[in-house]
């Protein structure tokens, strides 16, 4: 009974084996090809991604990934927000706002440091101004104007039912419930979203290689993720793509 049982544990500690495997494989970062300084994704793998190199008036060139490559795309930005639907907006570097209809960039009214878009438009932005305690005062776009909202953060992003997360200046985390914004345990430094609140943070923490450590949301608590990044942007679908602070580039 002995013998015969020992092919049947080795069999059981294979399938164990290629199982965890398999999990890991299927959760390690992929490398894709390019240099970014900021990403945003939204349905499809529809990413978008400033380039390393300047696109002329301080801001960076613009990419779309068409799948196998990045296509270049004209003008230039500093941060960069796709909504679910594949809408890229944009801020460039005089704090202007503009977002792409078709083939052409649109300009919205208003000013902004950063900026994030769920569906319907549903875009969210940190206006120029300071809105105290280190950050800048959030707006809401209602379709034809921005509206105040109470607050202040440094970075934000917009879940595709709408819900903005900000960071602020301490690193302190929060999202919009109703009316009102509710603290989040734990420290970051950027932040991305894609549905049903699956948020990533990019931590207070060093993670190696001038980057911070990376953590995912499981509804209670932060669950650490290896690599390091400089920023990061989440799929509708809850994909994170990151960019290291080396202008690499990766998806989850």
């Amino acid at each position: 009974m002995k013998f015969k049982s020992v092919p049947y544990l080795l069999t059981l500690t294979t399938l164990l084996f290629l199982a965890f495997a398999s999990t890991a494989k299927a959760e390690s970062w992929k490398k894709i090809a390019g240099c970014g300084k900021d990403i945003g994704v939204g349905r499809n793998r529809s990413a978008w991604v400033l380039g390393c190199a300047s696109g002329g008036n301080g801001g960076n060139e613009i990419y779309r990934w068409n799948g196998t490559a990045w296509q270049r795309v004209d003008g230039a930005a500093t941060n960069i927000a796709v909504a679910p639907d594949g809408t890229p907006w944009v801020v460039a570097a005089d704090g202007t706002i503009w977002n792409r209809k078709g083939s052409s960039w649109q300009q919205v009214p208003g000013c902004g440091k950063d900026i994030g878009v769920g569906n319907n438009d549903s875009a969210w932005v940190l206006g120029c101004a300071s809105g105290g305690n280190g950050g800048y005062e959030i707006y809401r776009w209602n379709s034809t104007a921005w509206q105040r909202v109470d607050g202040a953060a440094i970075r934000i992003a917009v879940s595709p039912e709408g819900i903005p997360w900000v960071v602020a200046a301490d690193g302190t985390i929060w999202n919009r419930k109703g009316n009102s914004w509710q603290q989040v345990p734990g420290c970051g430094k950027d932040i991305g979203v894609g549905t049903d609140d699956s948020a990533w943070v990019l931590g207070c923490a060093s993670g190696g290689n001038g980057g911070n450590e990376i953590y995912r949301w499981n509804d209670n608590a932060w669950e650490k993720v290896d690599g390091a990044a400089s920023r990061i942007a989440v799929s509708p679908g809850g994909i994170p793509w990151v960019v290291s602070s080396d202008g690499t580039i990766w998806k989850r």
